[in-house]
């Protein structure tokens, strides 16, 4: 999930939650989503706050003290989102897990690789994350995520998701999938920072 602030200030954001919503997944059109996303990250990276979720239209089946899931894409899907769900524990400043996150979309379809190397690059330790990952928390931190997810509405049927304001728009997503950077531009009515121009 994306949110991004309009106008107001920090305490009104805290106060009335104001967001752009965006939860991931493994899709045939990731790349063009990644994209998206960087480089508004990149032009515009002040005026937003950029929360990620990964989840997708996975399903998940209770198992021991855990779950299992299946994701639309596959195990690789699966394992990806969890690594997400990890890591968003256990890194706490926002930059090194959005920039982690993209870095994972980024690199390739093989999460297993790509979270140790995307970890080496964000200069922290992989390890810890992966026990996660392969463990029964990684699994419950997932299984957290889909029910945020599910909570939304109107529910969940097309990925990426965007939601503005806790308003979801056809046209929002729409704009977003050509133009990121743009509509967060055109959302803002703050003074526009130089990447909006």
């Amino acid at each position: 999930q994306i949110r991004v602030p309009v106008l107001h200030s920090p305490q009104y954001r805290r106060d009335h939650g104001e967001r752009f919503t965006y939860p991931l997944g493994s899709t045939g059109d990731q790349r063009r989503h990644t994209d998206q996303l960087t480089a508004a990250v990149s032009a515009i990276e002040e005026i937003m706050t950029v929360e990620l979720t990964a989840y997708g239209f996975a399903t998940a089946t209770p198992s021991g003290d855990g779950y299992k899931f299946e994701c639309q894409h596959g195990a690789d899907e699966c394992y990806g989102n969890k690594i997400v769900a990890c890591t968003k524990k256990y890194i706490t400043s926002e930059k090194t897990f959005l920039d982690f996150t993209l870095c994972l979309m980024d690199e390739g379809s093989y999460p297993p690789i790509n979270g140790k190397m995307c970890a080496e690059k964000m200069g922290f330790k992989w390890d810890p994350i992966k026990e996660c990952v392969d463990s029964v928390e990684g699994q419950q931190l997932l299984y957290q995520e889909g029910v945020k997810q599910n909570r939304l509405s109107p529910a969940v049927d097309y990925i990426p998701w965007i939601i503005i304001n806790d308003v979801f728009s056809r046209a929002n997503l729409d704009e977003a999938q050509v133009d990121l950077i743009g509509l967060v531009c055109n959302t803002y009515t703050g003074t526009p920072p130089n990447g909006c121009k």
